[in-house]
Parts: C-alpha cells; sequence; structure tokens
C-alpha cells in the first residue's frame, strides 16, 4: 500500500483542473504538503482527506487543491489624510468611495485607479483645489469698475475706489466672499443740504432740506415790507448750502408833482433809499437820462418841466427799487418869464449897489 498511487488534482481559479499522480506516496508527503504550482494572486487550498499524511493508508487516495483569490487592501488617501480603506479581491473590479465634495473646491485623483484588482495592496492619491472665482465691482451704469479674483480661502479682497458723484455719498453694495461668481454694484446715496431763507437783515425765516435730486423747494412767504413787493432772489440748487435772501421792488412808482417851481428856479432832489441789498448800486435820472451813481441830484435854473427818479439797481443789473418818478412843473409862461426877468435884475441891481457901497 505504500507504493500505492496517490493522486492530487489542482482546481485552478478559471475553473480548470489538472491532476497529477504520484506511486511514492509517502516520499511525496515526508515533508507533510503538497508542493502546488505557483498563481499569482491565489493561495492553494489543500482540502483534507481521511488518514494521515505519510501513512500507508493515503496511497490510493486523491487530494483536491483548490485556488482561492487572494484579498488586498484598496486605501484611499486625500491631500495626506485617510480618507477610506475597503478589501477587495484579486481580479474583481476595484471599490471605489464616494467622490468628496468640498464647496469652492475640485477633486481629483492623482493616481489611476486600476480597472481590477492587482496581487497587492493599492493606495489611491486624491487631492483639493481650489476653485478662483470673480467679484466684479460695477458703477452705477453697470460698467466694470475693477474684477477681482478669489477664492473660499480669501478672508478679504482690496476693493476699488467707488466712483465719485457730486451730492452724493458713496459706497459698495455689501457682498458675501462665497463659492460663487459676484457682481457688486455701487450705491449712491444723496446729500442733504440746507436752504436758509431769510428776511433783509438776516435772521432766518425758514430752513428748507433739500438733496441733487431736488426739483423745486416748499418755499416759506417773503416777509412783507411796507410799499414794496417781495420775492425771494433767484438760487441753484446744487451739491452745497444756500442762503436765499428777498428781493423787494415798490408796488408802483409814486409821482410827485411840483407845481411851485418858478421859471429857472434851481433845486436839489435827495433821496434815502431804505432797501439797498450788498452790490447793490443807487443811481440816479433826469428826464429818464442816467446821470450816474448818488442818492441826489440838483437842477440849475430849469426853463422847463422835467422829471428826476433813483433807482437802485442789483449786482446783475436788475432794477430792484426806485423813489418813483418826480414831475416837476416849471412855471415858464410870458408873464412868469417877466416876473423872472424883474426879479432877476432887481438882484442885480441890489448886487451893484451893494457893491458901490462897500
Amino acid at each position: 500500500s505504500v507504493n500505492a498511487p496517490l493522486t492530487i488534482n489542482y482546481v485552478y481559479a478559471d475553473g480548470t483542473e489538472a491532476a497529477e499522480t504520484y506511486t511514492d506516496s509517502v516520499e511525496i508527503f515526508k515533508d507533510y504538503s503538497v508542493t502546488s504550482p505557483e498563481i499569482e494572486g491565489y493561495t492553494p487550498d489543500i482540502a483534507k482527506v481521511e488518514g494521515t499524511m505519510g501513512d500507508e493508508d493515503m496511497g490510493g487516495k486523491t487530494v483536491t487543491v483548490t485556488y482561492t483569490a487572494n484579498t488586498y487592501k484598496v486605501t484611499y488617501v486625500v491631500d495626506g489624510e485617510k480618507l477610506t480603506e475597503m478589501d477587495a479581491t484579486f481580479g474583481q473590479s476595484v471599490p471605489r468611495p464616494r467622490t468628496p465634495q468640498r464647496d469652492g473646491y475640485s477633486f481629483k485623483w492623482v493616481d489611476e485607479i486600476p480597472a481590477t484588482m492587482p496581487a497587492q495592496d493599492v493606495t489611491i492619491n486624491g487631492k483639493f483645489t481650489v476653485i478662483e472665482y470673480t467679484a466684479t465691482f460695477v458703477d452705477e451704469n453697470g460698467e466694470t469698475v475693477e474684477a477681482i479674483t478669489f477664492t473660499v480661502e480669501t478672508e478679504s479682497i482690496t476693493e476699488p475706489a467707488v466712483p465719485a458723484k457730486e451730492g452724493y455719498d458713496v459706497k459698495w453694495s455689501a457682498y458675501t466672499l462665497a463659492a460663487a461668481d459676484i457682481t457688486i454694484p455701487a450705491e449712491y446715496k444723496a446729500r442733504e443740504y440746507t436752504a436758509k431763507f431769510v428776511d433783509e437783515n438776516g435772521k432766518t425765516v425758514k430752513e428748507v432740506k433739500f438733496t441733487v435730486e431736488t426739483v423745486s423747494l416748499d418755499e416759506p412767504a417773503v416777509p412783507e415790507k411796507t410799499n414794496y413787493t417781495g420775492k425771494w432772489e433767484e438760487y441753484t440748487l446744487g451739491a452745497k448750502d444756500i442762503t436765499i435772501k428777498p428781493v423787494y421792488t415798490l408796488g408802483s412808482k409814486t409821482v410827485v408833482i411840483k407845481v411851485n417851481l418858478g421859471y429857472k428856479e434851481s433845486k436839489k432832489f435827495t433821496f434815502e433809499p431804505k432797501y439797498v441789498p450788498e452790490g447793490a448800486t443807487v443811481r440816479v435820472f433826469f428826464n429818464g437820462e442816467d446821470r450816474g451813481e448818488g442818492t441826489s441830484i440838483e437842477v440849475k435854473e430849469p426853463t422847463g418841466s422835467y422829471t428826476v427818479e433813483c433807482k437802485v439797481f442789483d449786482k446783475d443789473g436788475n432794477e430792484i427799487a426806485s423813489s418813483g418818478e418826480i414831475r416837476v412843473e416849471v412855471k415858464n409862461s410870458f408873464f412868469d418869464r417877466l416876473q423872472w426877468f424883474f426879479s432877476d435884475l432887481l438882484e442885480n441891481i441890489l448886487k451893484l449897489f451893494t457893491q458901490a457901497a462897500c
């Protein structure tokens, strides 16, 4: 029985079988092992048989050696840290974890993942790469002022200057640096200015707030002034505080007729304007003709009727007040002239007599 044949049946990984028969079974099993062909990625598994290897009873037996695929480790590492570890059988599809996600980052596996598991442990490395986004600053018309790149790792960005606009406070709209492109518009808030309405003495009548967007003001009533019509001086609403003064004009011209002036009777007219604003000029007129600046005019030895008048002009040359036209009637009939002749003659004779007496 020692030399009875021993059959070893090999069942390979692909399902094929091969048998080998040995007659000297004791020699084969003297080391209590079966020398099986090595196949990469597989481990031979010797089936148990009755009896003890090396004994005579092994003669005539059949030992089956089955090849089993080995199990290896697949380790996934992201940015140097282990993501997960999986068992994988040789020759089978390599198991994959869910692709890592991180807001604001792109991800890829640096090492190629094999289609089937090789006969060894495998480490697959992957990494995150930060994504660049753009913050676009735009003016009130939507035109780009500056475009700045940033990432989710950016704590703050250096903002461009907000385009200035007269009469407005400007700033950039609030924004958050997140995982997306953003557009940041400029915000404009109209500044408030003050229009101060004052009387002719500079005392405040009313203060009115306005902005460069204001079309017109709610004006207070102009302080009344006897015999004058008042209105507020012209003004422009801009990007500054303004003071608005009243402008007064006589309600109507007063005509004074002087009927008691004799022929060639000289007279000096003196005016006292009550309203002469800063920068204004006072001028006198004779028969409508401008006789220059001043508050008085003397008419010497008139032979006919005439008019005198005093007017106030603002700094732009506009008439803002008048004394009213004064009409002077000069007596110039034959008897008036004759009376003057004798009066003048008598006065000259008296002068001569006085001089002779002296």
